[in-house]
């Protein structure tokens, strides 16, 4: 792909992008679905890694979805709350490389773990420890919350997804 082609599809991807978050945050429709967005995100990335010139701080690679709704205020949490990472399940071996399905989930799984230890190291970092213990539940439509209770009553909560602050 030249670079003119990269900047044409550049260009689509986050039109579209941006159409789709639009309609996600701002008219609370889903045009299309989570696993289709995220296909369109990671074409964009990946176009931005091979085409770094193609990064501006305009693009949805660089900037969080959504604007904030009115009417909340603005804190500093103690920690950051991150976007949720993508650690996909390994895909290889596929049926046809390994019939046995037993054998073939234990290679998936053995295949994941090097996406895994790269997350760890990524949020150990961020956090400047050594050492983080994780609960792994499963994912309901990228939703994640924080809250912070005072005195046992529930004084900030925060949605990941929309960046929804209440009080």
């Amino acid at each position: 792909m030249t670079f003119a082609e990269a900047k044409t599809r550049h260009a689509q991807l986050v039109e579209e992008i941006r159409r789709h978050d639009h309609a996600y945050y701002v008219e609370g429709r889903q045009l299309i679905t989570d696993y289709e967005y995220d296909a369109l995100f990671k074409e964009l990335q990946d176009l931005e890694r091979q085409f770094p010139k193609l990064i501006t701080a305009e693009s949805p690679t660089q900037r969080v979805g959504g604007a904030p709704a009115e009417g909340f205020a603005r804190v500093k949490h103690l920690q950051p709350m991150l976007s949720l990472e993508k650690v996909e399940g390994a895909e290889h071996p596929n049926k046809d490389e390994e019939p046995d399905r037993d054998k073939r989930n234990r290679l998936q799984d053995e295949n994941t773990v090097p996406a895994l230890c790269a997350f760890d190291t990524t949020i150990r970092k961020h956090l400047g420890r050594d050492r983080v213990e994780y609960v792994v539940e499963p994912k309901v439509d990228g939703v994640s919350i924080s809250v912070h209770y005072r005195k046992g009553k529930l004084a900030l909560g925060r949605h990941a997804r929309r960046r929804r602050l209440w009080r």
